[in-house]
């Protein structure tokens, strides 16, 4: 009998540590769950895509322009010569055209049917079609002397795929008088867009292309 209740006591006695090992277990294992489980992480990102826009092209065109008058021109003679600056991309542009109208030291009829001798003038004369369209920006002589050129800024910014009104219309060609072997009456017209963002007017775009071009 007394060995039997000291079986049964030590029975006891391991069951009992055995559910507190198990506890501890648990607890050991609650532990290990809880800290796989500390925090969340997430990440997010966003791409924006951008193009460079298409680039900037202009013409100048002359829509009323015949080549066939301008051979064996007479003084006097007036000739249809529209120039405008075409916009041939979409983005908007401030607009410059260049004119460079041949310059000589001739004989020239005055209004009164006299001679006047070696006068240093153009050969040709023109009027603004639009005068609140385009501003005089500068007048000079060409290197060469041989050219009167004038720079003249579109007032208003050219949109894409838009035109400019008509610098002039027609050109005259001044009253020489006769017997004077002339050369070289050749109007050259140039056209310049330079981009309407990042300047105030075109006058700003124009000094800004200058400077880059000098």
């Amino acid at each position: 009998m007394g060995q039997t209740h000291e079986h049964e006591a030590a029975g006891a006695w391991v069951r009992k540590n055995a559910v507190k090992a198990l506890i501890v277990g648990g607890c050991v294992l609650s532990i290990g769950v809880g800290a796989a489980l500390a925090y969340f992480t997430a990440q997010d990102s966003v791409t924006n895509e951008f193009t460079l826009a298409e680039a900037l092209e202009i013409s100048v065109e002359e829509p009323n322009w015949d080549a066939a008058q301008g051979q064996a021109i007479v003084p006097g003679q007036t000739m249809d010569k529209d120039p405008k600056l075409v916009n041939e991309s979409s983005v908007d542009a401030y607009g410059i055209m260049r004119v460079s109208v041949p310059h000589k030291t001739v004989d020239v009829i005055a209004e009164d049917g006299s001679i006047s001798r070696a006068q240093s003038v153009d050969l040709f004369e023109y009027q603004l079609a639009n005068p609140s369209d385009w501003t005089l920006d500068s007048t000079r002589m060409s290197e060469d002397g041989a050219y009167t050129v004038y720079t003249y800024l579109y007032n208003s910014i050219l949109g894409g795929n838009q035109s400019t009104s008509t610098l002039f219309n027609e050109v005259t060609l001044i009253n020489l008088a006769e017997a004077q072997s002339i050369t070289n009456l050749d109007i050259l017209v140039e056209g310049f867009a330079i981009q309407a963002q990042g300047f105030t007017n075109a006058n700003d775009a124009w000094d800004a292309y200058q400077a880059q071009n000098a």
